[in-house]
């Protein structure tokens, strides 16, 4: 296709050049016509002759003009042919490939053979790296006030408690990762972490703990196994003592977090947790365990409802401790009396037992004379 259009520049050239020539010699066969005619004749035309004589001139002039413009033209497409043999000569040298430079799409042809050939280098060559996991890590909470370190178990693990997979380049530790899950007991596994010591404050994982399962693997990795404490969920009933919950409700039941040893929490923050309502003459302070004895939650006072984490045992029941609303009561066996419109008084001593004087407990609700019944100054 590049000769033929040389070819054919070369000739479309020659052609204008042979047209010139043949107009310019045309030219000059009529002057000369002219003037034997003017010999023969002896006609006196001077002037005329002068004036076709000056066209001529003009004529051949342009005419100059013009080839040298199609000769310049030559030359401009000749180095526009050379430059562009140039080009596809050392396009094939590089690529060792030719094709025609009217083929359309080319980049899509090259596009498909560059993603053939990457292809190719990915199945042949297992880019692998190694990842070590560790089941073992140490867990700081609230402020590092209490610190822990949480021995696991990976299947396939050596006796340090290493375990080391092979994982290819390119791929997401998703991927790699995906039905991996170490055990520890009373723990429940909760991700993975670049750190073999991570915080935990009020329940909360600091900023960066855990690994990013989207990231694409580049290179080796050691992730340490990260764990929580499993659920606890204790039930409460109202018991038959006449207490009651507030909802109505029989019983309730609350699901925490197991706190780490002896951390304290406030009953009162749990969701769903209520305290009992005791009856009249009766004050609700606590809860007794019907299931594990010596675990009964006495609570704090106030609106706290804090025990230590020691005191909740998963699956227990517990019922309201009810304590008698006591309030005192003074007795004086000391009296005045008057008589007659205070005409007459005296002062009457007495002895209530062995006193004067005595204050009693006596429960809220009751009456004086359940109160009082046996006493007599």
């Amino acid at each position: 296709m590049k000769t033929l259009k040389k070819l054919f520049c070369f000739a479309l050239i020659f052609c204008m050049l042979f047209q010139c020539q043949g107009v310019t010699v045309f030219a000059n066969s009529i002057s000369n016509n002219n003037e034997s005619v003017e010999a023969v004749e002896e006609i006196d035309i001077f002037d005329e002759i002068e004036v076709v004589n000056e066209v001529e001139a003009v004529d051949e002039a342009d005419k100059v003009e013009e080839v040298s413009e199609l000769l310049d033209l030559e030359d401009d497409i000749a180095a526009e042919i050379n430059d562009e043999e140039d080009k596809v000569e050392s396009e094939e040298d590089d690529s060792n490939v030719s094709y025609d430079e009217n083929e359309e799409e080319p980049e899509e042809d090259l596009l498909a053979v560059e993603e053939a050939v990457e292809e190719e280098l990915y199945s042949g060559i297992d880019d692998t790296v190694e990842i070590t996991l560790n089941s073992k890590i140490t867990i700081f909470y609230d402020n590092k006030t209490y610190s822990e370190t949480v021995k696991g178990y990976i299947d396939g693990e050596d006796a340090s408690g290493y375990n080391v997979i092979q994982a290819q380049v390119g791929k997401s530790l998703k991927e790699v990762l995906s039905g991996i899950e170490p055990v520890s007991e009373n723990k429940v596994f909760v991700g993975w972490s670049e750190k073999s010591k991570v915080n935990n404050n009020d329940g909360e994982w600091a900023e960066g703990t855990f690994a990013d399962l989207d990231e694409e693997i580049e290179s080796k990795m050691v992730l340490y196994a990260v764990y929580e404490n499993t659920d606890v969920t204790l039930t409460f009933e109202k018991g038959e003592e006449g207490a009651k919950f507030a909802s109505g409700e029989d019983k309730v039941e609350v699901t925490f977090k197991r706190p780490y040893e002896g951390k304290k929490i406030d009953l009162s923050k749990i969701a769903g947790y209520e305290d009992a309502v005791a009856p009249k003459g009766y004050v609700f302070v606590g809860w007794k365990n019907t299931t594990t004895e010596g675990s009964d939650i006495r609570l704090t006072g106030g609106s706290e409802r804090e025990v230590k984490a020691e005191e909740y045992y998963e699956g227990q029941t517990y019922v309201p401790v009810l304590e008698e609303d006591l309030v005192e009561i003074n007795l004086n066996s000391n009296i005045k009396i008057s008589y007659d419109n205070a005409r007459y008084t005296e002062t009457v001593d007495g002895k209530i037992g062995t006193n004067t004087s005595t204050t009693i407990q006596a429960q809220v609700g009751k009456s004086l004379k359940e109160v009082l019944s046996g006493i007599e100054p």
